[in-house]
């Protein structure tokens, strides 16, 4: 006899489910017995006079007039109490053809919990062929609830871990238990959490309710992440910290730590109320101890750099100029988004996690020796939430004191700040420009201080979106000269466009390609703005092309990660770290900013690490900063790119991931939230679900009742869509089947007058996307209704980060993304200012997307919990195979001067005793992150080494760069060069060399012949 009764569940997994149910917990010390209440709808067939008759199938293409209506007959079904001491339970017939299944498992865990299973299954048999509407059960649900209203129902057991990070998850997230899984439908609940601080005993309890549900439309409202409202922020305003005397300036940021560390001793009794109350083990309890360590570690951090401020003037400053420059650079910003109305007001105030992470930075950033210089700043805080602002300062306060501090030898590029997107990377130009002009515009009234080098900005991301080449002479196709003319002539540029900026970063005058003028006597691309009036009418100091960029050591240098590779490739890339400056002995830059950290992952990340080791010997170790919205196990991810011991998380989550101190959960009436729904249709296809989704969403914001702002909020619909694949036919739907749908919605409607909404502005934000179009898309998406305002925008991951458009309010996803750190990303672009509508359209034939819609509420209750881990391993195997060579011989050619030339490839027995030492610097780095691995970086660089030294002498002329073939077909000796590029099949004897981390493989082409 089998033991485990068939409880039904697979059936809710079939294309047309005939059954779902739910899994559940509960505690038999506090009930058991539980009322298992149905609820279900059948629908009879009728003629038009509402009488009984018999459903018959419609004959196809007939054009007579159908005689058939259906009229829903709610079911009358009893309780079921079900006795959870009992393991064997029969099935219940509820109705003819609906029966319910119990499965009861066996007491588990310390608490003797028993998990149970409910299903309810149509039993109805169906002959091929024979219509099924009749047998078909509608608007089911199950409802359990314990008899006596107890709460009784718990979660599940959890096995036991011995990963800290689950345990401090266990923790941060205890505020949002699972207490049901759904089959075939979702789960939902009612269940108010504690409050995150001021724990009450009864506060500790395990989580419990009394009563859980099934549910086909699964949603959730998702609280947002808002700075904390209890600080006192007056005395933090940025113009104040600038002009205050010293004292004042020290007593505003004390009181800062102060009511920080407030908070931390009331989090200790928190965390002695839990070590009483709540069933914490060994684990747990260490976990506690460490949380609060982290915590007051970034408090005595953050009151070292006051003290830092205090005993050393050029630092204070540097300090006040880096506020100064942040209120100007606020005030100008909001200024010109705000029309150019009356004059700038410098009213800018800190968040406090902003001037907190700033303090927390300044020692490593001060003293090149100083042990927080070892430690890599991981700020994280929810998207939206000022992160940019935050690190803008550091750099404004960097480049100010090494300007104080060197003289003349403080200029050159100063700060390296690395995306992996060209959108985000164009959307931080465009932020960092305008600190930029507001720095230079100071150091032009204090040259004497800061020096007679401009501080400018220089954007550094390759041909695909700006020139690398100023004039025709060295690119004739791509050059800015080139560009420029093209412009003039009313073309469209679909790549190497010199024209990044639309507006001047000072006072907003549009600009356009008449403002931009090739001037190759000075090297540089010249932006001037067309305001007579404007700071910057004499040239911006802002570069775009790489030429010039390599010219004029920008102070401030933008990067897309990728570009690095060109390290290997290039001697003019030594420019970006200074090391052309020789009379000067200008040092390399101090500070790293590599921002949306969670995207340097996977093969990606693992190829940046490796890279990481040369750029971070070539800048000496520098501080390094980065940022994000959604990571876990930073601490491995950190030092396997950035051979840092320790990252630090600012600020530290503290006990209860609702509560940082330096940011909150905000209530529903203080700031818009995102509510999350979810759809899944296994009985049709996802293209039929898109369609009637989409155009119920377009079609009900039409009918919003309300003003203009409030329709404006969700009139732009934004489409979010894992793959190219799944868009290009979404897009087809959209233009043609949304159409129809919205037709049909209108005239159902009841007003047979009122037109369908047309939906004729559509907008895409994907890679396809021409980069020189993606500003103009930009500005777009920020028309708002009734102006010519986007009616959907379709995107993929490109508009996941960096994306900041207040008004967008609704979005529908299909498909679940691969990963939570892309879905909260990407979902987080609606939403800012007003309530958010995220719509996601499972699909039904993914058991990934079915497994997120089964646990949806549980899910969304705790986003950040389910963020999954990443991957760095920069010295595996077939890592090394890649660009363990690149690496090397990139480093060679930044720090030692004799290999930087193209020629002195062939010169290598001149400077190999100098290789060696490079060599060991980077096996160094290998021990440090991965030991096993160290042993075989050193032997496979021995090799590189001897190699290299080979191919010299079979050809003295041997270059690391081969001269562009002059025919396509023509061929070059085959050891004319070092490296090779993957179309250079003629150099068989050269290695294979990346130019881009994503030149991952060969291409293939395919040939299709008719």
């Amino acid at each position: 006899m089998d033991e485990t009764p068939d409880t039904g569940v697979t059936l809710a997994s079939v294309r047309k489910p005939s059954a779902l149910g739910l899994t559940f917990a509960i505690d038999p010390a506090v009930c058991q017995t539980v009322t298992v209440t149905v609820t279900a709808a059948v629908y009879d067939p009728v003629d038009k006079a509402g009488s009984p008759t018999t459903a018959e199938r419609a004959e196809r293409r007939t054009t007579d007039e159908q005689d058939l209506y259906w009229r829903r007959r709610p079911l009358t079904l009893a309780p079921v109490e079900v006795d959870v001491t009992e393991l064997r339970q029969e099935p219940r017939p509820l109705a003819p053809g609906l029966e319910l299944r119990v499965r009861v498992r066996r007491p588990g865990g310390p608490r003797g919990v028993v998990a149970v299973t409910t299903t309810l299954v149509n039993t109805h048999e169906i002959a091929s062929g024979q219509i099924q509407d009749t047998s078909c059960f509608f608007q089911t649900q199950i409802r359990v609830a314990t008899r006596d209203g107890s709460l009784a129902l718990v979660e599940r057991p959890a096995p036991p871990s011995a990963d800290d990070e689950v345990t401090l998850s266990r923790l941060l997230h205890r505020h949002a238990p699972n207490f049901a899984t759904g089959h075939g439908c979702a789960a939902d609940w009612h269940w108010r959490p504690p409050t995150p601080r001021d724990l009450r005993p009864q506060d500790c309890a395990p989580a419990a309710t009394s009563a859980v549900w099934s549910e086909f439309v699964p949603s959730h409202e998702v609280l947002l992440t808002d700075s904390n409202p209890d600080i006192d922020v007056d005395s933090l305003g940025m113009r104040r910290l600038a002009d205050a005397d010293d004292t004042d300036v020290v007593r505003a940021l004390r009181g800062l730590t102060t009511a920080y560390g407030a908070w931390i001793a009331d989090r200790g009794i928190d965390a002695a109320t839990l070590r009483a109350h709540h069933r914490v083990d060994a684990d747990f309890a260490q976990v506690l101890d460490r949380q609060l360590e982290l915590c007051d570690r970034a408090r005595q951090r953050m009151d070292s750099g006051i003290a830092l401020l205090e005993r050393d003037p050029q630092a204070m400053r540097a300090f006040r100029l880096a506020n100064r420059a942040m209120a100007t650079q606020r005030a100008r910003t909001s200024w010109i988004k705000k029309g150019k109305v009356g004059e700038p007001v410098e009213d800018g105030v800190w968040r406090p996690f902003q001037i907190g992470f700033l303090l927390l930075c300044l020692d490593g950033i001060t003293d090149p020796n100083h042990p927080d210089r070892e430690t890599a700043d991981l700020l994280w805080f929810p998207t939206g939430g000022g992160k940019t602002e935050a690190y803008l300062g550091l750099i404004a306060f960097t480049t100010f004191l090494r300007r104080l501090r060197l003289g003349e030898r403080g200029a050159g590029v100063t700060v390296l700040m690395r995306y992996t997107l060209r959108l985000l990377t164009l959307q931080q130009f465009e932020r960092a420009s305008a600190l930029i002009c507001v720095m230079e515009n100071m150091r032009r009234k204090e040259p004497e201080a800061l020096g007679d080098e401009p501080i400018s900005i220089g954007m550094w991301v390759g041909k695909a979106a700006t020139p690398n080449y100023l004039t025709t002479k060295q690119d004739k196709e791509k050059s800015a000269e080139t560009g420029l003319r093209r412009l003039a002539d009313g073309e469209q540029l679909h790549e190497a466009n010199p024209v990044q900026l639309r507006s001047c970063p000072w006072c907003g005058t549009a600009l356009d390609h008449h403002a931009y003028t090739v001037e190759a006597q000075e090297r540089r691309l010249a932006i001037r703005c067309p305001n007579a009036g404007c700071a910057f009418h004499g040239g911006l100091p802002v570069h775009l092309v790489d030429e010039a960029v390599y010219h004029h050591h920008p102070t401030l240098v933008i990067a897309t990660a990728d570009k690095f590779a060109q390290i290997a490739w290039r001697e003019q890339v030594a420019a970006i770290f200074n090391q052309d400056i020789e009379h000067l002995t200008t040092p390399p830059p101090e500070l790293i900013v590599q921002d949306e950290l969670h995207l340097i992952s996977g093969p990606l990340g693992t190829l940046a690490g490796l890279y990481e080791a040369a750029i971070d010997l070539a800048c000496d170790r520098p501080k390094i900063i980065a940022s994000t919205a959604t990571i876990r196990r930073a601490q491995d991810q950190g030092k396997a790119l950035f051979d840092r011991p320790e990252v630090a998380q600012f600020p530290p989550p503290g006990l209860d991931a609702r509560d940082s101190w330096f940011a909150v959960e905000t209530p529903a009436d203080k700031k818009a939230t995102r509510r999350y729904v979810g759809l899944l249709a296994p009985g049709t296809s996802q293209a039929t679900l898109l369609v009637r989704a989409y155009a119920a969403l377009l079609h009900h914001t039409a009918l919003i009742d309300g003003d203009d702002s409030t329709r404006d909020a969700y009139w732009t619909l934004v489409g979010y869509f894992n793959s190219l694949r799944l868009l290009a036919a979404a897009e087809l739907q959209v233009r043609d089947d949304v159409h129809q749908r919205l037709e049909l919605l209108a005239s159902n409607d009841g007003l047979p007058n009122r037109r369908a909404r047309e939906v004729d502005q559509l907008t895409e934000l994907t890679s396809r996307v021409a980069s020189s179009r993606i500003p103009d898309k930009l500005k777009e998406l920020e028309t708002g209704w009734p102006k010519t305002a986007s009616d959907v925008v379709l995107a993929t991951n490109m508009i996941s980060v960096g994306v900041d458009v207040d008004r967008l309010g609704l979005m529908a996803v299909l498909g679940q993304p691969q990963t939570t750190a892309e879905y909260i990303q990407a979902t987080s672009r609606v939403g800012r200012l007003h309530p958010g509508l995220v719509v996601t359209l499972f699909n039904s034939a993914r058991s990934h997307d079915r497994s997120h819609y089964e646990g949806f509420v549980p899910y969304h209750a705790a986003l950040y919990r389910q963020v999954e881990s990443t991957s760095v391993t920069p010295f595996s195997p077939r890592a090394r195979d890649r660009a363990l060579h690149a690496a090397f011989i990139g480093l060679a050619r930044l720090t030692l001067p004799d290999a930087r030339p193209n020629t002195a490839a062939g010169s290598v027995k001149g400077y190999a005793d100098r290789l060696v030492d490079l060599r060991n610097a980077l096996v160094a780095r290998a021990r440090n992150i991965d030991p096993v691995e160290a042993d075989h970086v050193a032997q496979e660089i021995d090799w590189i080494i001897e190699d290299w030294c080979a191919y010299a002498a079979d050809n003295p002329n041997l270059v690391y760069e081969a001269p562009r073939r002059r025919r396509p077909r023509e061929k070059r000796p085959a050891d004319t060069a070092l490296l090779r590029a993957h179309n250079d099949d003629d150099l068989t004897e050269a290695i294979d060399t990346m130019w881009s981390f994503r030149d991952v493989d060969v291409e293939s082409d395919l040939y299709l012949e008719a």
